[in-house]
């Protein structure tokens, strides 16, 4: 039926993945919606919609990898500085003497 409509499906789960909406099944009307825009060619405005969508993506995800990269940053110099805190006796301490334990 697929050569019929001129569809040429050659791995079966790639095929299914373009006509999921991503919840793992496709419904009748995912399956004709799906099968109309595979027959039909590309039309460059659609390219240029994906490459769009793509080159903001990019640039989302870039920003988010800047903060992550920031907060690691962050996060090693607070650790640090709780490492020296914890190395500094603190004012007027007494320092902490192990008595041993009578049995």
């Amino acid at each position: 039926w697929l050569s019929v409509m001129e569809i040429d499906v050659h791995e079966t789960e790639e095929f299914f993945n373009v006509l999921a909406d991503g919840d793992g099944l496709v419904s009748s009307n995912e399956f004709v919606q799906g099968i109309l825009r595979l027959k039909g060619g590309a039309r460059s405005q659609d390219v240029i919609s994906i490459m769009r969508s793509n080159e903001r993506i990019i640039r989302e995800l870039t920003q988010v990898q800047e903060k992550c990269d920031e907060l690691s940053n962050k996060c090693d110099s607070l650790s640090e500085n709780c490492t020296v805190l914890k190395r500094q006796p603190t004012k007027g301490s007494v320092p902490r003497v192990r008595t041993p334990t009578v049995i």
